[in-house]
């Protein structure tokens, strides 16, 4: 049954999603604000709208009522954002403080790509799986996964080339996945994992501290509610973590969040909840 237009725009719905836009607005313009500033530099400032945006945004999923249409509502926010770069990036609006923070070449196409992406994940999980364990997973793997491993991974291969740290340095300085054409290093794997299995978790306890009983739907009787969770995130940190691996940092931004997704969904079936 289709909601009435006044259960569809009712103020419970309106309300948050223009308070979480004007949140999210805030977190973009304190970034740009930094960098103008020199207070950071453009890749600082860069990773910092990366970490800092999504998980602002999911915090604020606390503010829609448990409604089917909150999730749809909630999604208008990064959808705004999205569209907004969209336009930069094909030039219709001329942004150039967005293009140097977003860009990392400079150029403005680029928002057509990571950032873009970033943003159509954001939607698309917000809309069809809002206080999700799937939703918690995938994003999660976007947000801090993506960024760790570009962090671990510069880190060691910069050690590697000057000879530091021995073995161990050049052990993680290795491709995770040998096999395949895209040589993500190991460390960067492993902290994507830890990035992205923390960063769940942690949003997880803070769903449940705000009653998001989504979260604990179809969990079996049999089982123990937190290590079923608990169990998903895991797999959803692994399948992040490896279908990152697997790409060129290009399109990470899709196919870290869709290994994440999968991964969760698999480990759902298995155990017998629903994730979704």
């Amino acid at each position: 049954m289709l909601p009435s237009a006044v259960e569809a725009f009712s103020p419970a719905l309106l309300v948050p999603t223009a308070k979480a836009t004007g949140i999210a607005l805030s977190v973009l313009g304190l970034v740009r604000v930094a960098r103008w500033a020199g207070a950071v530099s453009t890749p600082t400032a860069r990773k910092m709208l990366h970490c800092l945006i999504g998980p602002v945004f999911m915090a604020c999923w606390n503010m829609w009522p448990a409604d089917a249409l909150a999730g749809p509502w909630a999604a208008v926010v990064p959808g705004g954002i999205v569209a907004f770069f969209a336009l930069v990036g094909q030039g219709v609006i001329s942004d150039p403080g967005t293009v140097s923070i977003m860009a990392r070449t400079g150029r403005a196409a680029e928002l057509m790509v990571g950032p873009l992406e970033y943003g159509i994940v954001c939607v698309a999980l917000t809309a069809g799986a809002f206080r999700s364990l799937l939703a918690l997973s995938a994003l999660m793997a976007l947000f801090f996964g993506d960024a760790a491993a570009e962090l671990a991974g510069r880190a060691v291969q910069a050690a590697a080339l000057k000879r530091r740290g021995g073995a161990l340095v050049a052990w993680l300085a290795r491709p995770a996945l040998p096999v395949l054409p895209a040589r993500k290093s190991l460390a960067g794997t492993c902290a994507y994992f830890s990035a992205a299995l923390l960063g769940a978790a942690a949003m997880t306890a803070f769903g449940l501290s705000c009653g998001w009983t989504e979260l604990l739907r179809a969990v079996p009787a049999s089982a123990s509610p937190l290590a079923s969770m608990a169990a998903v995130l895991v797999a959803g940190a692994a399948g992040g973590a490896l279908a990152e691996a697997a790409t060129d940092s290009d399109h990470d931004n899709l196919t870290g969040p869709a290994g994440a997704a999968a991964a969760a969904l698999a480990s759902g079936w298995a155990l017998g909840v629903a994730v979704l």
